[in-house]
């Protein structure tokens, strides 16, 4: 019952990001008092029991909290205002105090490539493709990492070479970020993330970023 509460809040948010409560309880079969209660114990927003809504406080808290409930995250895009994918990761990444540069464009040896995010911390780089996925073969997969760490290394080389412009960097690593869980993790030592599993990721990188695939600038 309370996936299917979380389901019809996502359903009946408004643009100005609240929700009534009633449209909420009619559509989910239960009483108000049900809904209240149930949402209540969510720190990201807030309830008007006299004005019968329920207030948006933090979108990516909640976007977060609905995502680990199995929400589906294209509903969670368009009820929150997110154009895209590449914008709610560049949000999570922020969040985790990263600087980030979307559709990160540049040119080496006279071939031009781009990255969807580039996100910095602390010397850090992340080369980070957002892929929209609905379903895909793990061959593909691995040939989209492929793909992707090519233009990791040449950003790497690029900031190698521009090393007097960027004396605080110190090492890139590519992100494959997904919409879907995908069966292969890794390629390559190349992390495979689905969106929902970015916060934890980012939360826990320090500790495993010495075994992901890297290159030293």
């Amino acid at each position: 019952m309370l996936e299917i509460i979380y389901l019809n809040l996502v359903k009946c948010i408004d643009k100005d990001l609240s929700a009534s409560l009633e449209d909420i309880a009619s559509l989910s079969g239960v009483s108000v008092e049900s809904v209240v209660r149930a949402l209540i114990r969510l720190n990201s927003i807030s309830i008007d029991v006299g004005k019968r809504r329920v207030y948006v406080k933090d979108r990516l808290s909640l976007a977060q909290t609905l995502m680990n409930a199995g929400i589906e995250l294209e509903l969670i895009l368009n009820s929150f205002g997110w154009s895209d994918v590449e914008e709610l990761v560049s949000e999570i990444t922020i969040k985790h105090g990263f600087q980030v540069n979307r559709n990160y464009r540049f040119k080496l040896d006279n071939k031009r490539y781009e990255i969807d995010i580039v996100a910095v911390r602390r010397g850090l780089v992340l080369s980070i493709d957002c892929k929209r996925w609905r379903r895909i073969p793990p061959s593909s997969v691995k040939r989209i990492v492929e793909k992707h760490l090519a233009r990791t290394k040449a950003l790497a080389e690029k900031i190698i070479r521009e090393k007097r412009l960027h004396k605080d960097l110190k090492e890139v690593i590519p992100v494959v970020i997904t919409t879907l869980h995908p069966r292969v993790k890794f390629h390559l030592n190349v992390p495979i993330v689905p969106v929902r599993m970015l916060n934890n990721f980012l939360l826990e990188l320090d500790i495993y970023k010495d075994e992901l695939m890297k290159f030293k600038v």
